[in-house]
């Protein structure tokens, strides 16, 4: 029986570990130093298949040097609405993609919390913001209440341990 080996190029450790989904197809894992490397080899024809960010490949898919097949998760990114999910295509993929925030140690004061959350979501909400930093570096705003940050967290964090131990991945000591 043949069948083709796709070759699969991203970078390593929480890549290499969330890339053990990929198990459900038959790809050979090429590692990369950098996001750039990848681009190349993928550009030049010598994969298959990448797996970067949105805001890494739109330059490209724009250029119609490469096509997206698919985001991540389970819903179309506002960022690429033309290309389908994850999720859309019946793959269900761990993550629905990384994100950004803001922490502080515990005992902060609730009010001191709550006044650095609700300005973060004002400039969040703000269309001067998406306009001049979120969609030139193709990010999404969420801006979630504290809980439901703090639910993803749990989720992502539970996701990730199920990960490793699919892996088998054990820390390295250098």
């Amino acid at each position: 029986m043949a069948y083709h080996v796709h070759r699969l190029a991203r970078l390593g450790p929480p890549m290499l570990i969330s890339g053990n989904w990929y198990k459900k197809i038959d790809i050979y894992h090429v590692p990369m130093k950098s996001a750039g490397d990848i681009m190349n080899e993928t550009i030049a024809g010598r994969m298959d298949l990448s797996y970067v960010t949105t805001g890494f490949a739109s330059p490209q898919i724009e250029a119609g040097k490469i096509k997206a097949l698919a985001v991540l998760g389970a819903k179309r990114s506002a960022l690429l609405p033309n290309v389908p999910s994850l999720g859309e295509l019946g793959l269900d993929f761990p993550y629905e993609g990384g994100w950004f925030a803001l922490m502080a140690p515990p005992g902060i004061p609730a009010p001191v919390v709550k006044t650095f959350h609700d300005a973060v979501r004002t400039v969040l909400a703000s269309e001067d913001y998406k306009q001049k930093f979120l969609i030139p570096q193709a990010y999404e705003a969420i801006g979630n209440t504290l809980e439901e940050f703090a639910a993803v967290i749990k989720r992502d964090r539970e996701k990730a341990q199920d990960l490793v131990k699919t892996a088998n991945a054990k820390p390295r000591r250098e």
